[in-house]
């Protein structure tokens, strides 16, 4: 129920800094830090990045904080990564908006980070 989420958001923050630490050991001081380090991360991972990406979505041109590509035989794959540096959850209606987002321009995965 409703008393559970609250301890989800808990361990989602701890294990995205757990491993976030076990990547890089760079500890972001800005939103604008954190999508160069995931643009950094992605890249060396072999996609290829854009930092702040420019899109045509069906409601209108969005933009990606950060947008990465890969094609594996044949098959190209897209994350769309949103890098929120907030202090205080991420509200439901900014994850909602993302998801929408993702979704019109059919990319596969997505990440909100904080």
């Amino acid at each position: 129920g409703r008393a559970k989420a609250p301890l989800r958001s808990a361990f989602a923050r701890r294990l995205w800094r757990t491993l976030y630490r076990m990547i890089t050991r760079n500890d972001p001081e800005s939103w604008q830090a954190l999508q160069t380090e995931v643009g950094r991360i992605l890249s060396e991972c072999g996609f290829a990045v854009e930092v702040e990406k420019r899109i045509q979505s069906a409601r209108g041109a969005v933009e990606l904080d950060v947008y990465a590509e890969e094609t594996v035989r044949g098959r190209k794959y897209a994350i769309a990564c949103e890098c929120k540096y907030w202090k205080s959850r991420i509200p439901q209606t900014v994850v909602h908006g993302f998801r929408t987002v993702v979704q019109e321009i059919g990319s596969k995965s997505t990440s909100l980070n904080r």
